[in-house]
């Protein structure tokens, strides 16, 4: 476990050395900070491995590796993405999709997808105090769109127009990235900024610690949860 660790903390920052892109690494499997309660039901696909965030050519890709195949007609695909960003003072710590998750800082940008289904997700805004759908895949909102090419090695993308966030060039930002499923008052099983247990169980809320910074800047392409990912599907594959 130790050596797979240190392999994908290399390739992770060597890309992210290269890229300019960060990659945000999050205890999984037998280091997991996910709770047993999940593990020991084969929920694998609530734990996080690694989140990679860039903003390149206009728009912003954010990339979550779970340590499960989540291709479709696997059984393992329902589990939800959620993104939180912090781009702007105000905002909110709750969320617009109901789940009993409390964010560690007011986000004013939330992000919701799925891998079922055929994938998708929605962007909301707070605007005017209140969470407001601003756009969604299933729309002709411009710029957003999900690929699930790489699900078999947990990986799942979403980009959205930079536009939409109203950042700028060196400006940071905060995000929070969690796993949780599709119930409506379903706490969020793994969060990005939480090191330990975020819940015990499904009936518990979960409260996510402190925002990540990202470093809003052009860069050119990362090649580090693609490692990631293929590390973690060739793993599967031998076992």
């Amino acid at each position: 476990m130790k050596s797979r660790l240190l392999c994908v903390a290399a390739i992770a920052a060597a890309a992210g050395v290269a890229s300019g892109h960060t990659t945000y690494l999050d205890p999984f499997g037998m280091s997991s900070d996910v709770d047993p309660f999940f593990l020991n039901q084969g929920f694998n696909h609530l734990d996080i491995a690694a989140v990679e965030v860039e903003n390149e050519s206009g728009a912003f890709n954010f990339d979550i590796v779970v340590n499960a195949d989540i291709a479709s007609g696997t059984g393992t695909d329902w589990g939800k993405f959620l993104i939180f960003l912090d781009t702007a003072p105000g905002g909110r710590t709750d969320n617009p999709w109901g789940r009993s998750i409390t964010s560690g800082a007011e986000a004013d940008f939330y992000i919701g997808g799925w891998a079922d289904g055929g994938g998708g997700a929605e962007i909301y805004q707070v605007v005017g105090g209140a969470w407001t759908l601003i756009g969604a895949t299933y729309t002709t909102f411009p710029g957003a769109g999900v690929d699930l090419s790489n699900a078999a090695g947990g990986l799942w993308n979403v980009q959205v127009d930079e536009a939409v966030f109203g950042v700028t060039p060196g400006q940071i930002i905060g995000l929070d990235v969690v796993i949780t499923a599709g119930g409506g008052g379903d706490p969020g099983v793994d969060h990005l900024s939480l090191g330990t247990v975020a819940t015990p169980d499904w009936g518990t809320p979960s409260v996510g610690g402190a925002f990540l910074d990202y470093e809003v800047e052009p860069a050119p392409g990362s090649v580090a949860v693609l490692g990631i990912a293929g590390l973690l599907a060739g793993r599967r594959r031998r076992a």
